[in-house]
């Protein structure tokens, strides 16, 4: 049986799922959505490789919980992406842009040789704040306990000026149970997303918008599973999965993008 070699007009998307498991989901789901296309043929390849066992928690690491650091197990995921051709890579994780673990895991990269492309999901978001929300000094950050204590975000957004808003530490604990609690929390509880994690989280971005928040980042790619509202009482929420995915679509195809 002879085999043919398919040749794509277009990069290859690289997915890395299990970070968490519905965010690798929802990021494809916005790449598709966010796609110019009329047919299944016009659409872009996309690989999604989801081994949440290979990645531990990104916030028991900086929160020193866990010794092992997740960039390790990203590392293996975006290596077996690569071998099956893709070019561009996409982390649904906020927490996982924190640089103890995304600094570490370009360098891993570095080492083995790898040639592809991983988009820096936090660095695009704060680049199309400024570009687009030019008004917006004070950026309200709705995130997990690890990209709270890491200040990834507050770093970022003073490189270019502006002023990150966040939640003080009992609100910030209340937000990380909406996410990590095993009896309601989104990792447990995501298809839907129950009544008490999005109460929670509502009533946090209502906290950040009373504290001078000109904008809301929806700082970790589960909240937006819960939060699908564009606006509160005015004020954008931002989706850093729906930046990622803008992004993704004009590195592979730019005229794709809607």
């Amino acid at each position: 049986m002879s085999h043919k070699t398919y040749s794509l007009q277009n990069k290859i998307i690289g997915i890395v799922g299990g970070v968490g498991v519905y965010a690798g989901n929802d990021l494809a789901n916005k790449i598709f959505a966010l796609t110019n296309a009329t047919s299944d043929q016009e659409h872009l390849p996309l690989l999604l490789a989801s081994f949440p066992e290979l990645i531990v928690d990104r916030t028991e690491f900086l929160t020193g919980h866990v010794q092992q650091n997740p960039a390790l197990g990203i590392f293996e995921v975006i290596r077996t992406l690569e071998r099956s051709g893709a070019e561009l890579i996409g982390i649904p994780c906020n927490t996982a842009h924190a640089p103890e673990i995304f600094d570490v895991l370009l360098q891993l990269l570095s080492n083995a040789g790898s040639r592809v492309t991983v988009v820096n999901m936090l660095e695009v978001l704060v680049e199309e704040i400024v570009k687009h929300y030019p008004n917006a000094q004070n950026v309200g950050i709705v995130s997990t306990l690890g990209t709270y204590r890491t200040n990834v975000y507050p770093n970022l957004l003073d490189n270019v000026g502006l002023t990150a808003v966040i939640p003080d530490e009992g609100t910030q604990i209340q937000l990380h149970n909406a996410i990590y609690d095993t009896e309601y929390g989104i990792k447990s509880i995501a298809n839907p997303v129950s009544d008490k994690a999005r109460t929670i989280l509502q009533n946090t971005v209502l906290d950040l918008i009373a504290h001078g928040s000109h904008v809301v980042v929806l700082g970790c790619t589960e909240v937006p599973l819960a939060l699908t509202e564009k606006e509160v009482h005015g004020i954008t929420l931002i989706d850093p999965t729906e930046i990622l995915a803008k992004k993704l679509i004009s590195l592979a195809a730019p005229q794709k993008l809607k």
